[in-house]
């Protein structure tokens, strides 16, 4: 692999201030795989945050599902609005069937993406009627 397809330390949530600040957004979309949450960063790239709880399986079969969801998002990340903070969390049942991870990656992000746009959206302030009278 090239060392431009990488994730780097900047692809990456580390801190716990990074993953909470996400949490505070409060846009997520699950379904019986995955559940994702996505936040604005401020910045020009998009940043994943996995977490894997020990109920899904042993070591190995958390670090599987690990790389499985960073491979998805390092070949999705072109294509991903820039400024995006995501957190995958992995439910169990993906630990007994993850045929469909990387699909279920996809949609989830593309609908989480779109209610964090409208969120955002939402909330700045529009000028009123006299706005430009001011």
């Amino acid at each position: 692999m090239a060392s431009d397809q990488r994730l780097t330390k900047q692809d990456r949530l580390r801190s716990r201030k990074d993953f909470a600040e996400v949490f505070a957004a409060r846009c997520s979309r699950s379904d019986g795989l995955l559940t994702i949450y996505v936040g604005g960063n401020g910045g020009d790239s998009c940043r994943v945050g996995i977490q894997v709880s020990r109920r899904v399986g042993n070591a190995v079969r958390r670090n599987y599902l690990r790389r499985r969801i960073r491979e998805a998002f390092r070949a999705s990340k072109s294509r991903l609005l820039p400024g995006l903070d995501i957190i995958c969390i992995v439910k169990p049942q993906a630990g007994r069937d993850c045929a469909g991870l990387a699909e279920s990656f996809f949609a989830l992000i593309a609908a989480a993406t779109e209610k964090h746009r409208r969120k955002e959206a939402g909330s700045r302030p529009q000028p009123g009627p006299g706005a430009a009278e001011r």
